[in-house]
């Protein structure tokens, strides 16, 4: 019996559960529509509609396996209290603006939309729907003028805390 990864669960959950939750209402400015969120890098030319966002696993980590013995639970991350060295995981945000009149910041005000729904949707969900121990945002960084002067970048890093088990009965891993 074949299983599934519990990065893999992670970032499954990602893709259809959490960043699909951006949807224009409540507290949210912009909608991520569901076809606009890939897994893996793309350029934003890759998109015919934003905001978009790629959820990118590139990143390692450390795991903590001190005293473990065989059927043990292990953490991924070298320390139970931090998630900073956690499994890190990119998303990859694109926006695009109204005007290509970039001296009015429509670009970082679209970018400062899409942070702050990724924020707001991470900090409500911080287990992931039960599949992580907790996750942060450690890292964010913003370019607002790309390709045709009117597309943005958005890339937050996410450390994401999880224990797993290679050894049990039926393996977590």
């Amino acid at each position: 019996m074949a299983i599934t990864s519990k990065q893999e669960t992670i970032l499954a959950y990602l893709n259809d559960t959490l960043l699909p939750t951006i949807d224009g209402t409540g507290n949210f400015n912009l909608t991520l529509r569901s076809d606009n969120i890939m897994r893996g890098k793309y350029a934003p030319d890759k998109f015919g509609d934003f905001p978009a966002i790629c959820i990118v696993d590139e990143l390692g980590s450390e795991i903590i396996d001190a005293f473990a013995g065989a059927g043990d639970w292990l953490t991924m991350g070298g320390s139970v209290q931090s998630n900073y060295d956690a499994w890190k995981v990119e998303l990859l945000g694109y926006v695009k603006a109204d005007s290509d009149n970039l001296g009015e910041g429509y670009v970082q005000t679209e970018l400062n939309k899409l942070y702050s729904d990724l924020m707001i949707a991470i900090y409500a969900d911080r287990k992931l729907g039960g599949n992580a121990l907790a996750v942060s945002v450690i890292r964010f960084e913003k370019e607002d003028a790309m390709g045709d002067g009117n597309v943005g970048a958005l890339l937050l890093t996410l450390a994401i805390k999880f224990d797993f088990n290679p050894s049990a009965s039926t393996p977590v891993t």
